[in-house]
């Protein structure tokens, strides 16, 4: 139990917590129920009732990370895979992707280091590129999984995805079909025990099912990590906030170089440089009723 600034947080019980609709903001004034944990001042703090000090000091921040994500404490073969897919996948220190772009600027400008990644993880939240897709990569091979094992057909399955969605997440690339990660990424599964799940194998798979070959939908590394979270027991949800701070490697050292440069000088790009294409200049209309 906390208490400051007149707010009581109070532990209770993960299957205490259920949804209860909207609550009333009454009820919930100056108080709120958690199972995650709370500080002890002068104490310590719980973190999903375990020790953080004593408990759980020893542990490495992936272990830490994800326990406090999901309440498990996973083996250290399993945390040393999910941060090699951080390093082998995430951590291009390249200023022109569109996340680290975006920290190269801020740092070129000279803006605070916090605001910087704040912003290029903002950023990293897309459709099409980053946690979001990979999370739906998961979530599509939890489901083909557990169809295909009810005695649904698999191609059919994935002709009706592509037909209703015209994607497949973790299938294609936008650049060059090959995605060179994947080889890396599968070397260190295997070197760990852990290239033998189900969802891994169907990944994997489906790569060679007609569908895609004739669309010439290669796997990319989203649906390899996917396949090889799913393996480990994460979900959708889980896979997605374990990916969140992926990028941060990539970003914030291109936020250091650029503010290392002289300020002004990442991509600059001269007004006379742009051909605009679009309406005249012209008068916003209520200036023009203001001026009648």
């Amino acid at each position: 139990m906390q208490e400051g600034q007149g707010t009581k947080l109070q532990e209770v019980p993960q299957e205490d917590r259920r949804p209860r609709g909207r609550p009333d903001p009454r009820a919930w004034e100056d108080r709120w129920e958690t199972a995650l944990g709370a500080i002890r001042p002068g104490q310590g703090a719980v973190l999903r009732g375990r020790d953080l000090l004593a408990e759980l000091g020893r542990e490495p921040w992936m272990g830490l990370y994800l326990y406090a994500l999901t309440g498990r404490r996973l083996p250290p073969p399993a945390l040393r895979l999910l941060e090699g897919i951080w390093v082998l996948c995430c951590s291009y220190p390249d200023p022109r992707l569109w996340n680290n772009r975006i920290a190269a600027l801020a740092g070129n400008a000279r803006a605070p280091g916090g605001l910087a990644l704040g912003a290029a993880l903002g950023a990293s939240e897309g459709r099409l590129y980053g946690a979001v897709p990979a999370a739906e990569a998961l979530a599509m091979l939890q489901a083909l999984h557990r169809r295909e094992a009810a005695g649904e057909a698999l191609e059919a399955l994935v002709e009706e995805a592509l037909r209703r969605d015209r994607r497949l997440p973790g299938y294609g690339r936008p650049v060059v079909r090959h995605d060179e990660r994947v080889p890396p990424l599968l070397a260190l599964a295997r070197e760990l025990g852990l290239d033998g799940g189900p969802h891994l194998a169907l990944a994997l798979r489906l790569e060679g099912l007609p569908a895609l070959r004739r669309r010439r939908l290669r796997i990319n590394v989203a649906a390899v990590a996917a396949g090889l979270a799913a393996d480990l027991g994460l979900d959708a949800e889980a896979f997605h906030l374990y990916l969140l701070p992926c990028f941060t490697a990539g970003i914030v050292a291109c936020y250091a170089d650029a503010r290392a440069h002289p300020e002004g000088s990442f991509l600059p790009l001269r007004c006379d440089r742009v051909h605009y294409t679009g309406p005249p200049p012209r008068r916003w209309e209520a200036e023009a009723e203001g001026e009648a």
